[in-house]
């Protein structure tokens, strides 16, 4: 009885909730598609039992079906992990490696990627990477930071095992950063600490169960 209500019914308005880089009819249009006819039980039944959508930029979404006639979409959109400068201008990707826009100046609070090497940046395309072991590295250091809620200005690649991030006036040793999320809470710890200061911090060595006094902090008044 209520698939032959909802059957009957026609969407006429469309919400679409989440998202901040994507623009909403492109989602609607992905999803939805372009169809004035669309019915409602049809839209939900291909999203219940059908494979969805995969979006550009968007991590993941969810239907809901507010009255037979207003459907609202709620997206999570992949969250930009980092830029490159490229071309005169800043090129900015989520964890996927899609490029998502580019800006002339760098945004607060998401790290300058220095050291690895792409063969292609083009907007709305993935990044060619050269080598795809250090843009998984990438992404989990900073998937790392954001989970600690550390913003990063760089993360510089001199090679897999020799990566340093800035903060401020800090530097951060993390070298291969294999222990990269026992290194994230340690700097979300001793961080508050060395703010005002310049000097590099060395994690490198940084493993499970070992005390603060293992970590060394050089200041540099020079830098």
């Amino acid at each position: 009885m209520i698939g032959f209500v909802l059957n009957s019914f026609t969407i006429d308005t469309i919400d679409v909730v989440g998202n901040k880089r994507v623009e909403s009819e492109d989602i609607k249009n992905a999803i939805i598609g372009e169809n004035d006819t669309r019915k409602t039980i049809a839209i939900m039944f291909g999203e219940m039992f059908g494979k969805h959508k995969d979006i550009p930029n968007i991590a993941k979404y969810k239907l809901n079906v507010l009255s037979p006639s207003h459907l609202q979409i709620v997206v999570e959109e992949n969250p930009i992990i980092g830029c490159i400068f490229y071309m005169s201008s800043f090129m900015y990707f989520d964890r996927t490696g899609m490029v998502s826009y580019s800006k002339t100046y760098s945004e607060q609070g998401i790290p300058i990627v220095e050291g690895i090497s792409f063969k292609n940046v083009v907007i709305g395309q993935k990044l060619e990477v050269r080598n795809e072991n250090e843009f998984n590295k990438l992404a989990n250091i900073a998937r790392a930071m954001q989970n600690a809620d550390l913003n990063v200005d760089n993360i510089t690649f001199k090679g897999e095992n020799d990566i340093t991030l800035r903060l401020g006036r800090i530097y951060v040793l993390l070298g291969d950063a294999r222990n990269i999320e026992i290194q994230a809470n340690i700097i979300a710890e001793v961080y508050p600490q060395l703010q005002g200061k310049a000097g590099t911090l060395d994690l490198s060595t940084a493993r499970e169960n070992m005390i603060n006094e293992s970590y060394i902090f050089k200041k540099d008044s020079g830098r």
